[in-house]
């Protein structure tokens, strides 16, 4: 799911959650892609997830950079990988974050 946010420094202003379709086919069933379109709201998430992830995830990340004095202006991307189960990784993008062996 992505969430943007307004952000003018020290403002946060949540905008809908997002999400967009990922696979080619009905139901899921074809590879991934860049993304098939998307839409918003997400009737799947709960209300209280929704501003779990603006109070423990987007303020924070603001705050912090005001802290650090690099106060944020613009709009802020928050992108998260939900399931029935939780959280998880982004595959395509945790493999590149993630150390690698030095033997590999």
């Amino acid at each position: 799911m992505s969430l943007f946010s307004l952000v003018d420094g020290r403002t946060v202003v949540p905008m809908l959650a997002a999400q967009d379709f990922k696979r080619v086919g009905d139901g899921d069933t074809g590879p991934n892609t860049g993304g098939m379109g998307a839409y918003a709201p997400l009737p799947w998430l709960p209300r209280e997830t929704y501003q779990q992830i603006v109070s423990e995830i987007v303020e924070p990340v603001a705050a912090e950079l005001v802290r650090r004095g690099n106060p944020f202006s613009g709009l802020l991307y928050t992108g998260l990988a939900i399931t029935a189960k939780g959280r998880r990784w982004s595959n395509s993008t945790a493999a590149s974050v993630i150390p690698k062996p030095s033997r590999c």
